[in-house]
């Protein structure tokens, strides 16, 4: 594997993934394609490609390249726009349509838990052979459904291609900002009525050691990444520090959808379901092939707790809690030398007002 594209290279996993790569002594040659460049990967091995992979023509691009790893779509908290679906569904199409056209030999697609949904009925855990199931109201997970659907159908007129798609836990770790790391941020966590699911997570390295080990093992097929097991709900929420708070679930349903529709918040309704039914995975399949997770759920947790403990997000709002006391602070003086004020003005008023019934029974 002496020559690797890696398309989205300027996302938290692209750079991680790049630097790994660029380490590797059987690599010689790494091309990084993206809208803008990865920060902090400088070596001779690495060139970047200023590309969007959702609209341009790869196929001179990847000639040549023995390998392309195609990072899809990542949770950002952005809406569900015409853009979004681009860089989501568009460009894994256009990405190994590309990969074909240029003779690559093998394809990583990089793809998401979401692809199974969280309903009241998943396996516990989920294996590779487990059903693709819709989640309506959550983009990121309808994409993702989509793009394998469509991959699963097209690998089959591409045989000549070795295709290999990763299906990672929910990120949890540092330097991420997504959907769900904003979800952690709420000053109380949304807790439904009821409902304590189990959750999963995987921290980047273990998500950028399983793409370097699937080229290392020479692996095909499909695999879940995730941490070995995962928590309760509880677990979670002691880890984060955060206190939770329950609502019955048609309201976090109908809130969730009215917040969005409303444009006052980004995090998609259907992201609630993640709070109400299990989505958790087997990684069996890919320990199997020497694969082993170097973080566990609780770490993954902890490394993203501390790292957003500072911040609080309430709708599209998003602020450091120093921000948020020093602006509480600056109101609790302005209202208190307002009522100080009004007092005083009220003060006058009434001693006026007696002096002049004073004056008057004089």
């Amino acid at each position: 594997m002496s020559s690797i594209a890696i398309t989205g290279v300027g996302g938290i996993l692209g750079r991680r993934l790049a630097r790994r790569l660029a380490a590797a002594p059987d690599v010689h040659r790494i091309v990084g394609i993206d809208r803008s460049p990865p920060e902090g990967v400088a070596t001779p091995r690495f060139t970047f490609q200023a590309a969007d992979p959702g609209t341009a023509d790869l196929t001179d691009v990847l000639r040549g390249m023995e390998v392309v790893i195609h990072l899809g779509g990542g949770l950002e908290p952005v809406r569900d726009d015409a853009a979004v679906r681009t860089r989501e569904v568009d460009a894994a199409r256009r990405v190994a349509e590309a990969a074909a056209a240029a003779g690559v030999a093998r394809l990583v697609l990089v793809s998401s838990s979401l692809v199974y949904g969280a309903h009241p009925d998943n396996d516990v855990p989920l294996t590779e052979d487990s059903e693709l199931r819709d989640t309506p109201g959550f983009a990121a997970a309808e994409h993702a459904v989509e793009v394998e659907r469509w991959l699963a159908r097209w690998r089959e007129a591409h045989p000549e291609l070795s295709v290999v798609v990763l299906r990672l836990a929910l990120l949890a770790g540092p330097g991420l900002d997504t959907v769900v790391t904003r979800a952690f941020e709420a000053p109380r966590i949304p807790a439904v009525r009821g409902h304590r699911p189990p959750l999963q997570f995987l921290h980047p390295e273990d998500a950028v050691d399983a793409v370097a080990h699937a080229l290392k093992a020479g692996l095909d097929g499909v695999y879940n990444v995730a941490a070995d097991g995962w928590l309760s709900y509880d677990e979670v929420t002691a880890i984060v520090g955060r206190r939770s708070l329950e609502v019955p679930e048609e309201v976090a349903y109908s809130g969730a959808a009215g917040v969005y529709a409303l444009r006052l918040g980004d995090l998609p309704p259907g992201l609630v379901s993640l709070f109400v039914h299990p989505c958790v995975m087997s990684n069996a399949k890919l320990t199997d092939t020497g694969w082993c997770p170097t973080y566990s759920n609780r770490d993954a947790v902890a490394s993203l707790a501390s790292e957003h403990a500072a911040f609080v997000t309430v709708g599209r709002f998003r602020s450091r809690w120093s921000t948020v006391w020093q602006g509480a602070a600056a109101t609790a003086v302005l209202v208190a030398v307002g009522l100080g004020r009004w007092a005083r003005a009220r003060r006058r008023r009434r001693e006026a007002v007696e002096g002049d019934q004073g004056h008057e029974a004089g």
